[in-house]
């Protein structure tokens, strides 16, 4: 499942009910103590509440009211869930989604006197006919005795499911409406259960947690690997659960028929049950030592350190397994004790970590490091007005108000620049420059970008906030840009590079999108040794890397210096309608062509 929007109401400083859309990386900007927490910690208290847990302190000192909720709205849904008994179902056939088709899930908690109690509804868009609105909550007994009153004849009366699908149709009209189902009861109780299944994995770091031997810093990154692990093998314990309850149950049944042959009264009022669903995840413990020193008295830096690269072995596997387990990442500010070039590297895995199938990623910053490089379309913007807490989003007059508040400032543009070309990273610029001067030293172009005064600006891509405030600096000075981009071919990214160069080429911007997967693929292959070989669609990055025992991002710098013009005419070229073509020093030209050169 994926979360779609999370929505808050009565919790701490927000009063008035807040709806935020989450997508696969969202980033909440905010000055101190606007609210970016308390959204991160509603969702820790809705999917855990354990690294946070709900009490009396968050309620809204400002209402009036004794409750405060949480809603959660998921898209993804699975094609088929086992709600009771052992038959499949899926979650329209029992009317348990909203209008639009998803499943929005409400925990309400009530204020006692020692800590809130929690109930749990499902928002969904439901028959709300008399005697047909509440079959959800009825047992195998009763609902038999519901069909009989209303005269329906199920083809199976011992599946709650075919007797409840039978009622419905049996109604001449259900009267749909948006209404909240309760899933409190002792038997709704097990459907939220196996629902809950589904439900991602959500695990919150905190940026200001105190040191103790068991720091959650280390911990829950491993006992996450542990969650992920497990759910990986759901089917698997799934049997195993039922092949011990149905030992147990034998067990215990076979007490009751003995039980009855001394005192039948007492034996027919016993039924065995489980009390819970099984906690697998609690039997693993898993951490990490430094030669026997626990890493929770290392210093926050090595900690985070170690968080760091948590994240970047994750983003690796989720996007090389294309695992089908859903997980959110929610981080308190990344930046937090560390170096800048660390600060990058962790945001970068993370951008990587969005980009993977069934994985979302939620961040709070103050950095404009990092605000500025994550796509725009994901910033939200945590603000108080008149007295409200409001988060805004997908707005110019946000983006002007999210870069003041950063004090996010373009890149200065030389005096005699003749134009901007906009990369994506630092290897880029070397990539750019090197084929750019050894084209221009061949004469397959006039100039190399340095002497035709052109400048290369990394952006992180452009959707970003960077790339918005850049670009909008060169339309006022009149100057004209281009843009560099990989096409992610063969990755989940593909479709939207592609649509990206669409939309800059349909406002008049010259735009290289590769035609292999990334610049790494265009190495020359006699700069390779024996038994290594890059196709276009390769990962060239991590090939490398791995043969050469060198950082991914290192790749490029290990080999660019030493190819020539020729190789590089070798490796650009392509075929369109039966005519050769260079897609770099065809890129070049067109650039050279509008400024002038």
């Amino acid at each position: 499942m994926d979360l779609v929007t999370v929505e808050i109401e009565n919790f701490r400083g927000y009063k008035d009910k807040v709806s935020i859309p989450i997508t696969d990386i969202t980033t909440f900007i905010g000055r101190n103590d606007a609210g970016k927490s308390t959204i991160l910690e509603a969702l820790e208290i809705f999917f855990n509440n354990k690294t946070v847990v709900a009490d009396n302190d968050d309620f809204c000192v400002h209402s009036e009211d004794d409750f405060f909720s949480i809603s959660c709205e998921f898209s993804n849904l699975p094609k088929e869930i086992i709600v009771d008994e052992n038959v499949s179902t899926t979650l329209e056939e029992e009317y348990l989604l909203n209008k639009n088709g998803k499943l929005t899930i409400t925990k309400k908690y009530s204020k006692t006197k020692s800590k809130p109690k929690e109930d749990v509804f499902i928002y969904a868009y439901h028959p709300s006919t008399e005697k047909v609105n509440d079959l959800l909550s009825l047992t195998n007994s009763k609902l038999k005795g519901r069909a009989k009153d209303l005269e329906v004849t199920p083809e199976n009366l011992s599946v709650n499911k075919v007797i409840r699908e039978a009622i419905w149709n049996n109604c001449p009209d259900l009267k749909f409406k948006e209404q909240l189902i309760p899933l409190n009861g002792d038997d709704t109780k097990k459907i939220y259960a196996k629902i809950n299944n589904y439900l991602p994995v959500f695990t919150l770091f905190q940026s200001d947690r105190t040191s103790n031997d068991g720091d959650s810093e280390i911990t829950e990154p491993m006992q996450l690997a542990v969650k992920e692990a497990l759910k990986e093998v759901e089917k698997e314990l799934t049997e195993i659960k039922k092949s011990v309850e149905k030992h147990a149950l034998d067990a215990a049944n076979k007490t009751l028929q003995k039980l009855a042959e001394m005192d039948s009264s007492l034996a027919s009022k016993l039924l065995p049950e489980f009390k819970s669903e099984p906690k697998f995840d609690s039997l693993f413990k898993l951490t990490i030592r430094d030669e026997n020193v626990p890493i929770n008295k290392r210093g926050s830096g090595v900690r985070r350190l170690i968080l760091l690269n948590f994240f970047r072995a994750q983003a690796e596997e989720r996007i090389s397994q294309n695992k089908k387990s859903s997980i959110i990442y929610a981080f308190e500010e990344p930046e937090t004790s560390q170096y800048p070039s660390n600060q990058k590297m962790l945001i970068n895995s993370l951008l990587e970590l969005s980009k993977a199938e069934n994985t979302q990623v939620i961040i709070t910053t103050h950095t404009p490091d990092i605000g500025g490089i994550v796509p725009k379309e994901s910033l939200r913007f945590v603000i108080q007005e008149h007295s409200r807490k409001v988060v805004k989003h997908s707005d110019p007059h946000v983006y002007t108000q999210i870069v003041d508040t950063l004090g996010l400032l373009p890149e200065s543009v030389e005096r005699d620049c003749k134009g901007i070309i906009f990369v994506e990273g630092v290897e880029d610029i070397k990539f750019i420059t090197h084929i750019s001067n050894e084209l221009s030293k061949s004469n397959y172009i006039p100039k190399n970008i340095s002497d035709a005064k052109i400048m290369i600006i990394p952006m992180g891509g452009c959707d970003s906030l960077k790339f918005w405030i850049q670009s909008d600096l060169a339309n006022k000075y009149g100057i004209p840009y281009f843009v560099f981009l990989d096409s992610d071919k063969g990755t989940a990214e593909e479709l939207k590079q592609s649509k990206r160069k669409n939309d800059l080429e349909s406002e008049g911007i010259i735009v290289c999108l590769t035609r292999k997967r990334e610049i790494e693929n265009y190495i020359h292959p006699s700069l390779l040794p024996d038994g290594i070989v890059l196709n276009d669609l390769d990962d060239a990055k991590k090939i490398l890397g791995s043969a050469f025992n060198i950082r991914k991002n290192k790749a490029l710098s290990t080999f660019i210096d030493d190819m020539t013009a020729e190789m590089i005419r070798e490796v650009e070229e392509y075929e369109e309608e039966k005519i050769k073509r260079h897609e770099f020093t065809d890129f070049f030209n067109e650039i050279y062509d509008v400024i002038g050169h």
